[in-house]
């Protein structure tokens, strides 16, 4: 019982230990105790000093608390506690926003607020799924297959030490194993532990035991500890059933076959070979990855202070011809106006061409009709073409090398690359029918420029994953960078003066602004009745990389613990094997075989199995790896069989007897 606690102890730490990681990669990074948050939209028909005074009033107990986000003049996000904050704090914050919460929101008072014309919506954070977590992503995911496999294999063959307590036990009409008593040990053992656990992660990485973070930790322990429940009853039945298969009289006298358990001990080795085989091939996938992603952090560390912006107060209602703006629209171009000279990157890349996936629709000839009426001859070319503000023009030379700028105090400058230089002219035509409908500019505006091949052009994208499988849909979504792109350049400061809706509001909702422009907006805040949530990329970005990164070393370290598991496992399954057969062994030796030859022929089928499964797993997975640890594993199995026979050279007396045990 001993060494299965410790077996179980060890673990349900290192399973802990992934969790808490993977909590810590994944987690919203909001440090705040919370459990749920709403958000307001709309205008009221009551004072902001009425609204936040209902909104104090939410709570049906003090220990309610409401946390509001609100950018400071440095541009940085704090959470005032509204409890604890006066009107004259607040007056300057927008009623509009997100609010979070620790604790139970009267649902009545929520409609209170919307009947002065707010528009609420409440949302649970679901601590109660953070045990998916550590399951998260594949290499999380046959990471913790791998742990399971294996601990179910070693609790096992921890078990399979008592089988012959287990049949003597049964032959004296006993039951084979007390299972109430080591079910409740065992259960005893891991509450403890998930206990003690939950007190070191409150208490030191938590911030208490009924945080957010803390509540999905503990929804953590909790799947692994039902996952082990389900284990330890499959190692049970599997102990279980060998003891009905066998004959006491063999157990007692090391004679019997206990076939099933070197079935299933070989067929979970297999497994193990398989899964980490896989696991290996993943593995130096994400470290590709994780490569390229760190080489595109660097462009990021150029602009690590600047921030996107999450808008609250503002509706994407339609734009009546294109021209004229309601409401929303007049709040994006006031924005938009109010960045003049102010640092921002402005990125998007053309819509005029027709997406595989869309050539077979029906909508697809009207669309190609009038891309030809307005002159786009070859729309194609549009995948590659991208546009930029002067801002991302500057910072894409930093980054990149290229010498991207607004030529002749024209409006906009066209750079082609040499490979596309024949297709200028639908290009031009691309660009006006874009950027210039509903303007008073012209093809006059534009500059052109023919440049090398080879110039790249980063696109400032946090969720890019370099699939360049999806660029044909999504180009600049899917990848971090390319090249050879046809790169526009605008002057957003001129363009906006015409009042264009569409320009604004994709410069509002899709820009990297600069702190200073971050600032500009947030002083506009109040008098445009919208609230702004900040998101630092840059953080973000190296959330994703030290994600990866933390998965590449548990994967690795992992990797070379389930190895040695297996040269274990293989190991003592050649000792109990010859050891269980040891009496006929002894006989043939006698009798002037070789022992060689009976170890071959005893554990051929064992052999060519394990060699079978790591050809399988290196075809199937290309892991040259696998061929060194089938290698490794020969020798293993050779040094059991020497050690072995050694032993039963020195008692054949005392097993021809049965003596020895």
């Amino acid at each position: 019982m001993k060494l299965k606690l410790g077996v179980i102890g060890l673990f349900f730490c290192l399973i802990a230990a992934i969790g808490l990681v993977s909590i810590s990669d994944t987690q919203k990074p909001i440090p705040l105790p919370i459990d749920g948050a709403f958000s307001i939209q709309g205008k009221s028909n009551l004072s902001n000093e009425e609204v936040y005074q209902m909104i104090r009033d939410l709570p049906e107990e003090k220990k309610v608390k409401i946390y509001k986000p609100v950018v400071q003049n440095s541009g940085q996000l704090t959470y005032i506690n509204l409890d604890d904050a006066s009107y004259e704090q607040l007056k300057s914050v927008p009623i509009t926003g997100m609010y979070y919460t620790l604790g139970e929101i009267d649902s009545n008072g929520l409609k209170k607020l919307t009947s002065t014309g707010l528009q609420v919506v409440y949302m649970a954070y679901p601590w109660y799924m953070g045990g998916m977590i550590q399951f998260t992503g594949s290499l999380r995911f046959l990471l913790m297959i791998s742990i399971y496999l294996t601990l179910l294999v070693v609790l096992f063959v921890v078990r399979a030490r008592q089988i012959k307590e287990g049949v003597i036990r049964r032959s004296l009409g006993l039951p084979v194993y007390n299972l109430k008593k080591d079910y409740l040990i065992s259960v005893t053992f891991e509450l403890i532990l998930v206990a003690l656990l939950m007190v070191f992660y409150g208490s030191f990485l938590g911030s208490g035991l009924f945080t957010y973070s803390s509540k999905l930790f503990f929804s953590l322990l909790l799947t692994n500890f039902i996952i082990f429940q389900i284990i330890d009853l499959i190692t049970f039945v599997l102990f279980w059933l060998t003891i009905q298969v066998e004959k006491p009289i063999e157990i007692i006298k090391n004679k019997a076959k206990n076939s099933l358990i070197f079935i299933v001990w070989l067929a979970v080795i297999s497994s193990i070979i398989v899964v980490s085989g896989v696991f290996l091939r993943e593995t130096k996938a994400s470290q590709s990855k994780i490569n390229i992603q760190i080489k595109h952090l660097e462009p990021w560390s150029a602009v690590k202070d600047w921030k996107r912006l999450e808008f609250l107060g503002i509706e994407n209602e339609s734009v009546t011809n294109g021209e004229e703006a309601n409401d929303s629209g007049a709040k994006y171009i006031e924005i938009a106006k109010a960045l003049k000279k102010l640092d921002f990157i402005y990125i998007k890349s053309s819509s005029a061409y027709v997406p595989d996936f869309m050539k077979t629709s029906h909508v697809t000839e009207d669309f190609s009709k009038q891309l030809k009426s307005d002159g786009i001859t070859n729309p194609e070319v549009n995948k590659e073409l991208v546009y930029i503000n002067q801002t991302g023009a500057k910072v894409q030379n930093k980054v990149n090398g290229t010498n991207y700028r607004i030529l002749d105090n024209k409006i906009a400058t066209i750079y082609i690359p040499e490979k596309w230089k024949e297709n200028q002219k639908s290009i031009e035509n691309t660009v006006v029918a874009e950027q210039f409908i509903g303007t008073n500019y012209t093809k006059e505006e534009i500059a052109v420029q023919i440049i090398p091949d080879g110039d790249k052009i980063f696109y400032f994208n946090e969720d890019a994953d370099d699939n360049h499988k999806m660029k044909e849909l999504l180009p600049m979504a899917s990848v971090a960078d390319s090249t050879d792109n046809i790169v526009v350049v605008l002057d957003t400061d001129k363009m906006i003066e015409n009042n264009k809706f569409s320009l604004a509001s994709n410069i509002t909702t899709k820009s990297l602004f600069s702190p200073e422009a971050v600032n500009k907006i947030n002083e506009m805040a109040t008098q445009l009745n919208v609230s702004m949530n900040p998101v630092d990329v840059y953080q973000i970005v190296k959330l994703k990389i030290q994600s990866l990164e933390h998965q590449i070393l548990l994967s690795q370290i992992l990797q070379k613990i389930i190895y040695s598991i297996v040269f274990i496992l293989i190991y003592q399954y050649v000792q109990l094997y010859i050891t269980l057969k040891q009496n006929e062994y002894v006989k043939k030796i006698i009798l002037g075989l070789s022992k060689t030859y009976i170890a071959i022929s005893s554990l051929k089928y064992f052999m060519m199995t394990i060699t079978i499964v790591i050809l399988f797993t290196f075809l199937m997975t290309g892991q040259i790896e696998l061929l060194y640890i089938g290698l490794a594993s020969l020798l293993v199995l050779m040094l059991s069989i020497i050690m072995s026979f050694r032993k039963l050279s020195e008692s054949y007396t005392k097993i021809l007897k049965g003596d020895e045990t």
